[in-house]
């Protein structure tokens, strides 16, 4: 099922890239949690907050202390397109810093590959 963010007067309260599942998460104000891919073709519905909206966020954010920097800031993927454009022909990609490294290496902030990141290598 695809969704929208804005999808029936739905507004965003939190946005965040989740390592374990290596894709955006964005909760909603009506308690629905949108989950977007490198792969997926926009946002679709992952479930519903079991508990406040407010609660969830906060818990999320209290674990992401913990996180490195980079890892914090991520609130979009790059496309298909350039994703398959650094596994295959460029030989070099970018970190979610914006660094340019090898598909394999990482960043002067200790960021990752976006092909290492999202396990694509």
């Amino acid at each position: 099922m695809m969704a929208k963010l804005s999808a029936h007067g739905r507004t965003e309260k939190f946005r965040y890239f989740s390592p374990k599942h290596r894709c955006l998460l964005a909760f909603m104000s009506d308690g629905v949690i949108l989950r977007r891919t490198a792969y997926s073709n926009g946002w679709k519905v992952a479930g519903k907050c079991k508990i406040p909206v407010d609660q969830r966020v906060a818990h999320i954010q209290a674990t992401m202390e913990k996180w490195p920097s980079w890892l914090c800031e991520i609130k979009t993927l790059p496309s298909v397109r350039t994703l398959e454009r650094w596994l295959h022909e460029d030989g070099m990609c970018e970190t979610p810093s914006g660094d340019t490294v090898e598909p394999d290496g990482t960043g002067s902030d200790g960021a990752p590959s976006w092909l290492r990141l999202l396990r694509m290598i």
